[in-house]
């Protein structure tokens, strides 16, 4: 639990007819299962978008030129992204966002997809060019979403799209699952349901030591998101489709309530 963090420890070995042998000591860091919340609840405070969670670790963001609006379209606190001013928000790399099985999660409402450079628009960067690997989730031209995982050497280990237009205009949930190891798959889940998933054709990872992007890259060949952002979620473990359900509102009758961790 979160109360046995950082707490040490050694391990006795002892075996019968030999000496027993003490292990060196070592520090327990428990890493929550919800990382990250950026509610936006209210205006970006110094430029520095707050993390709302619980835990004590704290990833605020930092705000790049997108506007805090009070309402859009029913959601209340939401953030603006304008593309052709590349505006977007960055999330400094930690341990705790190096997770290799996860969930991505968040609502969305674009118009169109920005007619700049190549017209795919950045959502959710965190790939590495120079060959380490990770993935990105991006609008194509047609208003898709899709993602783009590469492994060790800029292999391409998962690639899909989803077949709903996302950008028409109305708030969308999606979430994006997550398992970088051999034989894991990458699930997208729309509105609340499993919308498509394919297995990876091989392991990828996240570069430690690379920040998050959101709404706009560090690589050139994409456009900036343009249209809004809210309840915009990480979590270190693969939520249930019941969990994501349950993130977007949809009501699942069953012996018990469900509890997002």
């Amino acid at each position: 639990t979160q109360a046995d963090n950082a707490k040490k420890f050694r391990a006795r070995l002892t075996a019968a007819g030999a000496a027993s042998v003490t292990t060196d000591e070592v520090t327990l860091t428990v890493i929550p299962a919800l990382t990250l919340i950026y509610a936006f609840d209210a205006a970006p405070v110094n430029d520095q978008v707050l993390d709302t969670t619980p835990d004590s670790v704290k990833h605020h963001g930092v705000n790049v030129g997108a506007t805090w609006v009070a309402s859009e379209g029913g959601r209340s606190g939401v953030m603006s992204f304008e593309g052709t001013l590349q505006n977007q928000i960055t999330i400094a790399p930690a341990p705790e966002l190096n997770s290799t099985r996860g969930t991505i999660a968040f609502w969305m409402k674009s118009l169109v997809v920005t007619a700049d450079l190549d017209a795919y628009a950045m959502i959710f960067d965190r790939r590495d060019t120079g060959g380490v690997g990770g993935d990105v989730i991006y609008q194509d031209p047609d208003g898709f979403l899709a993602n783009q995982a590469e492994g060790a050497g800029r292999s391409r280990v998962n690639e899909q799209s989803t077949t709903v237009d996302l950008t028409d205009g109305t708030w969308h949930h999606f979430a994006y699952v997550y398992d970088q190891n051999v034989g894991g798959f990458v699930s997208f889940y729309v509105d609340g349901v499993l919308h498509t998933t394919e297995a990876s054709s091989g392991p990828w990872a996240w570069k430690a030591d690379q920040q998050i992007e959101i709404g706009e890259s560090h690589d050139t060949f994409w456009s900036g998101y343009t249209g809004f952002h809210d309840e915009f979620r990480i979590y270190n473990r693969v939520l249930s489709a019941a969990e994501i359900a349950q993130l977007v509102g949809i009501v699942i009758e069953g012996p018990g309530p469900l509890t997002v961790a």
